[in-house]
Parts: structure tokens; C-alpha cells; sequence
């Protein structure tokens, strides 16, 4: 089973998003994991390009995955919307899933406007998707998985939130698809050292992202796994 994971373009247009452009880590931990389970993983930052909406939904159509899975934010609704539309009156037949802080936070409106898409994963993603993709692959029922939302006719249904992951340092370093490009256009490669945040600022959705799953609201990883990821890269 193929998998695509895509950073959507914050624009309609051929242009580049107007904020720094680093790794998209929070999709290639999702890809790293998936390999790790020996899936087949591409990952698409079209935002870090500056493809259009129809660019976009182009080369999705070209891989044609058995799973499409989008990374959102509040920026990027309209371009998901449209994205997610053609893909589906193209004849698009894979199972489109969501996740993100736009998908987390605003769960029902989000999938009560975003009627192609399936399923949306609410908060830390890394094994509700892999399970998500494993049910998919072998054919069982998908709606009962941990951390989970999606449409049963015209209500919009959360599962039981999936508990975060205690020891990040069982995840598999993310992966480095885009580091050359990263070099190029930053300088430099970026890491991160913990999840969650012991802090409570009210212009920050960290811990409203991190509360929609149980568990310790900020965790570190060990030095070493940490020094050996900086190695790695």
C-alpha cells in the first residue's frame, strides 16, 4: 500500500509560503514510522514549493495513493478545500485523511465543510495513523480506532482520544527527504527536543493541541537520543 503525506500551499497560486521554510518534521515522523512498518511513503510540501491548488491535486492523482493524508492549519482551509474537491470530482477513490491543528481543534466544522474527506486524527498522530493505514491495508474497519473523527451520516463522530506517547524516544528519527533542500534554502536543519510545553500562553494552541490527547502535558526526549539524531543528520 502507497502512502502520500502533503503540506498543502497556504495559496491558491504559484507562491511560496511567506513564513521560514524548514522540514515539514511533523509529516516525516509520520513517514518515518510508516516505514519503519515497511509501507511505501512519499511526502509532498507543496507550500515549501509554491505549487498551486491544481498543481497539488495534479501530482496526488499522478501517485495515486491508496491513502492521501494532509497536514492543516487554519491558513491552508481554503486550499485544502478546493484541493480535496478536485481530487474527488477527478475520480479520486483513496481513503483522504487530515490532521493538524485545524483538524484537532475544530473537528466538527472542519469535517462539516470538508465533505471528501474521510476521517480527520485528532492530536499526536503517529499511531492513530499507522493503525489507520494497517486497517485500511487489510481490509478491517477503520471506525473504531483511538483518536479518530469522521462523518456517520450527518453527525460528525470523535473516538475515545488515543493517551500521547510517554517515551518519544521509541520514535524513529523523522525523515530526511528534504534536507538538501533545507541546507540550501535555510542553512540549516531543524530538531525537536521535546513535545508539549510546561507553559500556558494564550496566544500559543500547544497545549490546546496537546490536552486533546491524556497524558504528561510536556515531554523530553533523552540527551542521547537527541545527540544521536544530530549525528544521523
Amino acid at each position: 500500500m502507497n502512502v502520500l503525506l502533503v503540506l498543502p500551499n497556504v495559496y491558491f497560486d504559484n507562491r511560496i509560503g511567506d513564513h521560514e521554510s524548514k522540514e515539514p518534521l511533523g509529516l516525516l515522523y509520520l513517514a518515518a514510522v510508516l516505514r519503519r512498518e515497511g509501507y511505501e511513503v512519499s511526502v509532498l510540501q507543496a507550500d515549501y514549493y509554491g505549487l498551486s491548488v491544481e498543481q497539488t491535486a495534479d501530482i496526488v492523482l499522478f501517485h495515486d495513493p491508496a491513502v492521501v493524508g494532509f497536514s492543516l492549519t487554519q491558513r491552508a482551509a481554503p486550499s485544502i478545500l478546493k484541493i480535496v474537491g478536485l481530487l474527488r470530482n477527478s475520480g479520486f477513490t483513496g481513503h483522504i485523511t487530515s490532521g493538524g491543528y485545524l483538524p484537532s481543534l475544530c473537528t466538527e466544522n472542519f469535517l462539516n465543510r470538508a465533505m471528501e474527506v474521510d476521517s480527520a486524527i485528532v492530536g499526536e498522530g503517529e499511531e492513530t495513523f499507522l493503525e489507520l493505514v494497517k486497517c485500511l491495508d487489510h481490509g478491517r474497519p477503520w471506525n473504531y480506532i483511538l483518536g479518530l473523527a469522521y462523518r456517520n451520516g450527518t453527525s460528525v463522530m470523535i473516538n475515545r482520544l488515543r493517551p500521547l506517547i510517554k517515551d518519544i524516544d521509541t520514535l524513529p528519527f523523522p525523515i530526511r527527504d528534504f534536507l538538501t533542500d533545507a541546507f540550501g534554502r535555510m542553512g540549516y536543519a531543524t530538531l525537536v527536543s521535546s513535545r508539549g510545553c510546561y507553559g500556558n500562553c494564550t496566544f500559543c494552541p500547544q497545549n490546546a493541541f496537546k490536552c486533546k490527547n491524556p497524558g504528561p502535558r510536556w515531554r523530553g526526549r533523552s540527551p542521547e537520543n537527541v545527540v544521536d539524531e544530530i549525528e544521523n543528520i
